[in-house]
């Protein structure tokens, strides 16, 4: 089966998607954000700027998965909602995906699509008219990313779209991706550098446990007062061995859980699950970008499994849309990681933890 991709960012998704048995034959670019390092790691085409996508029109292709840019419904970007001049990526690739008719189109974005963009949503809906209409809702820790990182994934197939078998346990731990990096040396050639942690987090850094935010402990230092969409260092937070961390966002925000520095860059490549093969090009601060904006490996698998799964079914559509929530199943993985961050009731919960730093 062939695939081909639209804003795959340094290829995340495309590690996925190839996994999942697909036969990935080009990529379609426009921000340019991990260009060079997908054109260094694969071998098919990446089609870049957009000017350039209705020179390449593959035919049979039987997949077109999707990264747009989803920051003006995320978090940080403080959902900035559907006026966002960044939205018009999301009708860019439904466009290229009709002109490929493939048999199943999917975008991959943030829960704040369905709660802040159902007119984008229906807007989309419109140009898919043949296809079922799927709203999936999962997170990475259930395909096993030691990341609590849920999303949105809007699906238009030609098929019944069924989701492929997933096994969220045992729940992945930071332990699991990362624990034999701990003591090899840092080296630019492995992409094991981090960011240099510097001014007053360079004095704070050491007083974090595992699973507290800069911001939580910030009234230790009276003389810090920076802020960071109203949270002094907002997200910036300490991982934990034995859990799964917070998402990766696309700036240095994970401390080591050991060490006091941020993680490398090989070390967030691994929660992502790209191989230790996979080369990253570009300044550091754009390779931490290049991983947390896109779609991780593991997800992409998964997504690409039940793609295939669906194309060999051949069953037709029962419904026009479907909602599909597998968000509940992350509970057991939100129990592991609070227990690794703060501990049991016996050994104390998060308020105690925070009163021996805080007072």
């Amino acid at each position: 089966m062939r695939a081909v991709g639209v804003h795959i960012f340094a290829g995340s998704f495309t590690v996925g998607i190839q996994r999942a048995g697909f036969d990935v034959v080009a990529a379609y670019e426009d921000l340019g954000l991990g260009l060079q390092t997908a054109r260094e790691n694969f071998d098919f085409p990446i089609i870049y700027p957009k000017e350039k996508w209705s020179s390449h029109v593959p035919k049979n292709i039987s997949l077109v998965y999707a990264n747009p840019p989803c920051s003006a419904f995320s978090r940080m970007g403080l959902n900035r909602g559907s006026s966002d001049p960044i939205n018009t990526c999301m009708f860019e690739c439904a466009e290229l995906a009709i002109r490929l008719d493939p048999t199943i189109f999917i975008m991959e974005s943030v829960p704040g699509l369905w709660t802040h963009g159902q007119d984008i949503i229906q807007k989309l809906n419109s140009r898919f008219v043949d296809y079922q209409h799927t709203y999936l809702f999962s997170d990475s820790v259930l395909h096993g990313s030691p990341q609590i990182r849920p999303r949105f994934h809007y699906i238009a197939s030609k098929y019944d779209f069924q989701i492929a078998k997933f096994n969220p346990y045992p729940v992945p731990t930071i332990r699991d991706a990362i624990w034999n990096l701990r003591l090899t040396p840092q080296s630019e050639e492995l992409n094991h550098v981090s960011t240099k942690v510097s001014g007053q987090l360079e004095s704070l850094i050491e007083h974090i446990p595992p699973g507290i935010t800069a911001s939580e402990i910030w009234r230790s230092f009276p003389n810090f007062r920076d802020s960071y969409y109203g949270q002094p260092f907002g997200p910036t937070r300490r991982g934990a061995w034995d859990g799964p961390g917070p998402t990766i966002t696309g700036g240095p925000t994970i401390i080591h859980p050991e060490y006091d520095r941020f993680i490398t860059i090989r070390e967030a490549a691994r929660i992502f699950g790209y191989p230790d093969s996979f080369h990253f090009l570009g300044n550091i601060s754009n390779q931490y970008a290049q991983i947390g904006k896109a779609v991780t490996c593991f997800m992409g698998e998964f997504l690409g499994r039940s793609a295939r799964r669906t194309i060999a079914s051949e069953t037709e559509p029962t419904q026009r849309e479907q909602f599909i929530d597998l968000l509940p199943y992350t509970e057991e993985a939100v129990k592991v990681q609070k227990l690794a961050w703060y501990g049991s009731q016996e050994r104390g919960t998060k308020r105690k933890l925070l009163e021996n730093y805080i007072g």
